[in-house]
């Protein structure tokens, strides 16, 4: 996941384009990361001592590891280390951006930095957001919560992240939104009160387009309006999300229930300050999430799917 947050940067920094980062997804899909690149990562080499050792590999038949730990550059421990991961590393974006042409190892290695730097994390919590750790990239984006328990609120969105990569897409990325206007209006609402011993008021919310490609993704069969069919493929996808949930805070001794989702169009929602709202960006769409101790939302919601 943490690949989405760094192709994301390097768009909006101006390193790539979108079209570049969509090839590259793509390409990484048949490749896998290259030693150079992980010992990098790891803080093992350099770029340039990377690059040394890729000229020499033009000149010996070698492996890279054997040229690596020949000259002192990498010890057999580091090495074993570099070898274990290669296949599960995020750094297979890194990688197809430099085979593809778009960036140097050197400038992949400057921007990693500066993507630690701009977003204030140590080396320990870079180096277990980079591994993989979703939650510990959920909690470096929730700044502040004066909602629902902090805890919680990373527990449920960890979960969110998981379930849109597990049924509606592998390229995900949450982005943690402040508030703009004090009401926001949407074409459609998916809505879903959790409570028992914690209460919470879960929405989706989106456009008609998005709301529709949502629903098509999570049904894996074509929907092209929004019509009951979209309805309950949204709700059934909120619905499935909450149960797994309620299923992890059951399994920690918190008991919980749902009421039935309820879709709407034309729903508008207000400002609090007991809420969490949360961009849900998948390739080129998206959608709202909100999580909050009360209801946002403005008039009733009125249309229960599944009852």
């Amino acid at each position: 996941m943490f690949s989405q947050y760094f192709g994301h940067y390097l768009l909006e920094k101006g390193y790539i384009n979108f079209a570049e980062l969509e090839d590259v997804w793509e390409y990484q899909k048949k490749t896998h990361v290259k030693l150079g690149l992980l010992a990098i990562n790891e803080g093992f080499m350099s770029a340039e001592q990377v690059e040394r050792v890729h000229l020499q590999q033009t000149q010996r038949d070698m492996k890279f590891g054997e040229i690596a730990v020949e000259q002192g550059l990498l010890t057999e421990l580091q090495l074993n280390k570099l070898l274990s991961s290669q296949k599960s590393n995020h750094l297979l974006l890194g990688q197809a951006l430099v085979e593809r042409n778009y960036m140097s190892l050197y400038q992949i290695s400057t921007t990693l930095f500066q993507y630690k730097k701009d977003h204030g994390l140590s080396d320990e919590r870079f180096s277990t957001i980079k591994n993989g750790d979703i939650r510990a990239l959920v909690d470096s984006l929730l700044h502040n919560n004066e909602g629902v328990h902090r805890s919680i609120v990373v527990d449920y969105l960890t979960l969110l992240a998981k379930n849109v990569i597990r049924f509606i897409d592998p390229h995900v990325r949450l982005e943690i939104r402040d508030w703009l206007v004090p009401v926001s209006s949407y074409d459609w609402s998916t809505f879903q009160h959790i409570q028992g011993e914690i209460n919470m008021y879960a929405y989706i919310l989106s456009n008609q387009a998005n709301w529709i490609d949502l629903a098509a993704r999570y049904a894996q069969e074509p929907i092209t309006e929004a019509d009951e069919m979209a309805e309950a493929s949204v709700g059934e996808f909120l619905n499935l999300h909450n149960g797994i949930f309620l299923v992890n805070m059951s399994d920690r001794g918190t008991e919980l229930s749902l009421t039935p989702q309820i879709a709407q169009s034309s729903v508008s929602v207000e400002q609090s300050p007991s809420a969490v709202l949360v961009k849900v960006h998948y390739l080129d769409k998206s959608f709202d999430f909100i999580l909050s101790t009360e209801p946002v939302h403005t008039g009733a919601l009125s249309s229960a799917i599944g009852v």
